[in-house]
């Protein structure tokens, strides 16, 4: 899978996993953007879909499946929906899937996605998934060694440049939207990558999302068969599966007579 990403081309056949670093105010977002938009110019959802995360929302516009990963609740869930969908993979190699790419913005370091995270970068390139890792405080993680297409827009000091290339050059770039960019163990090189600040959609209408919001206030309560009354709970949330199931309860319908009872016994001060 290629795409022309400003001057250069990258192919993530080769570089399956991508990390993009930098400091505030040097075009990291603009650059972060630019890399997804080039992607899915050459690549429709078809043959690609996005998986953004970041803990506010906004960081990568409306470029794909927006994650709120917010909280470690949400972080964790995120967790078991890219587990599950690395075992639909791994049960079934050979059903035509869109590659994945997961695009990450600070939260790679996060530990609540460790497990999917270590998979995705041992097995991803395998079962067509694929990371890309951005952060303006970047430090190497557990993962760092499987990031092999890295690019460094101005950093903020000559160790954070080693960290991201490998050498301190990046520290000493001087105008926005420079950046240098290194694949595999090949020197690195020169790039004013793409950039894409005003982000358009680009996922395909009627596209099956890979990420839908956790459930909120549970159903109202319906009416069950007869001689039986059956209420919805709530919905049990299984994102490992990729779906929601209703939880509900049935039991015989309370007589006249012991309705009365139990409403003699109810408190005056309970709120039903």
């Amino acid at each position: 899978m290629q795409a022309t990403w400003g001057t250069v081309r990258i192919d993530l056949d080769a570089t399956p996993h991508v990390l993009i670093g930098g400091t505030d105010g040097a075009g990291l977002e603009g650059a972060v953007r630019g890399f997804i938009a080039a992607l899915r110019r050459e690549h429709p959802p078809q043959e690609l879909r996005l998986l953004l995360a970041d803990p506010h929302g906004h960081q990568f516009g409306r470029l794909g499946d927006t994650v709120v990963a917010s909280t470690p609740y949400l972080v964790g869930r995120l967790n078991e929906v890219l587990l599950g969908e690395l075992a639909r993979r791994t049960r079934d190699p050979l059903a035509r899937r869109p590659r994945l790419l997961v695009a990450l913005w600070t939260l790679a370091g996060d530990t609540g996605l460790a497990p999917a995270l270590a998979r995705i970068a041992r097995d991803g390139a395998a079962l067509g998934v694929h990371l890309l890792v951005s952060d303006n405080r970047y430090v190497p993680i557990p993962i760092d060694p499987y990031l092999t297409l890295r690019a460094s827009m101005r950093s903020i000091s000559e160790r954070q440049s080693r960290d991201l290339v490998g050498v301190p050059d990046a520290y000493r770039l001087g105008l926005v939207g420079e950046a240098l960019l290194r694949a595999g163990d090949g020197p690195p090189v020169w790039l004013r990558p793409e950039r894409a600040d005003e982000p358009i959609p680009v996922e395909a209408a009627g596209t099956p999302p890979l990420w839908t919001p956790p459930p909120g206030a549970p159903p109202i309560p319906d009416a069950g068969s007869e001689g039986r009354r059956r209420v919805r709970l709530g919905v049990v949330d299984r994102p490992f599966e990729h779906r929601r199931d209703p939880s509900s309860a049935t039991w015989p319908k309370a007589s006249p007579s012991s309705a009365a009872r139990s409403r003699a016994r109810r408190p005056r001060c309970a709120t039903w």
